[in-house]
């Protein structure tokens, strides 16, 4: 029988690489998984060379129980040597050793720790380019709920919930229009995206005394944003964004855990200590090298337009 998808994996990993190929084969992507379609009794050895040789494609659920397994070695030479794309499905963020390095380490992967079953859809849409006679599943579109009818009368607790509406409100507003000192007014700044004003405070409707000599403007070049009040973002100076997205050749060093997220939508978790080399669009990666301790630990490839 012919397969689209030969599974490889470790024994150990056999529950989620089952719960995979179910979720390809739900999409019509016949995948072949030893467990299932090999019989009791029969020679493995010459199943899966034929089972390979016969798919189109192999897909790798890789682990360090992936790493440990000698056998698997066997599979992985056995489809370079009948020239097969390979695609690796990362549930553990562990590097490749031995001959899974030599072959694996240059291609592409998909990072899908530590919640496999949240990147299925993604490792399908990836193997779904291999086969081009199989199309994409469209996404179906949740039907409208109607709108529940509001009930006539209305229970203790919504009017407490009103009083205490109205009550906060009326403190907001106080807030807002008692004057306040200099020092806690903010700093206002303007649209322009090249220059930023720093106004004297305003305490009051009149503008009349405003000094405009004392008005300053500021044009910086770069903006210093860091871990402290952001989220996620390496420790770094990144230029202020113009009004169109350039791709730039930048090299960064992350002080903080951080998701790199490619222009084709890939995803890599570097951590304190690593370097990306390459070149970014904004806040994405189209092509470049992540480095940790002196090795390439993930290599983004620029998007094609085919």
């Amino acid at each position: 029988m012919l397969h689209d998808v030969f599974i490889s994996y470790s024994t150990e990993d056999k529950k989620i690489a089952e719960e995979l190929s179910a979720y390809l084969e739900k999409s019509g992507i016949r995948c072949f998984f030893a467990y299932r379609d090999i019989p009791k009794g029969i020679d493995w050895a010459e199943i899966i060379t034929s089972a390979i040789e016969k798919s189109k494609l192999m897909v790798i659920v890789f682990s360090d129980n992936f790493n440990r397994s000698k056998q698997v070695d066997r599979e992985i030479t056995l489809c370079v040597e009948e020239n097969k794309p390979i695609l690796t499905f990362k549930i553990q963020n562990v590097p490749f050793v031995g001959t899974k390095k030599y072959y694996l380490q240059n291609l592409n992967w998909v990072d899908a720790f530590p919640n496999p079953e949240k990147h299925f859809e993604t490792l399908r849409n990836n193997v779904l380019q291999f086969i081009p006679e199989i199309p994409l599943p469209q996404k179906q579109e949740q039907p409208k709920q109607k709108p529940k009818k509001e009930k006539s009368k209305k229970s203790p607790k919504n009017w407490y919930y009103l009083v205490g509406g109205i009550v906060l409100l009326i403190g907001l507003f106080i807030w807002l229009f008692t004057p306040k000192s200099h020092s806690d007014n903010p700093l206002i700044l303007t649209n322009d995206t090249t220059n930023i004003e720093i106004l004297p405070p305003i305490t009051t409707s009149d503008t009349s005394h405003i000094d405009t000599s004392k008005i300053v403007s500021v044009k910086p070049e770069k903006i210093t944003v860091t871990p402290e009040k952001t989220q996620n973002m390496p420790k770094e100076t990144i230029k202020k964004p113009n009004s169109e997205e350039n791709i730039i050749n930048t090299e960064i060093t992350f002080t903080v855990p951080t998701t790199l997220t490619s222009t084709s939508d890939e995803q890599f978790a570097a951590i304190e200590g690593d370097i990306f080399k390459g070149k970014m669009k904004g806040d994405k990666v189209v092509q470049g090298n992540v480095i940790r301790d002196g090795k390439t630990v993930k290599t983004f490839l620029e998007k094609r337009n085919h």
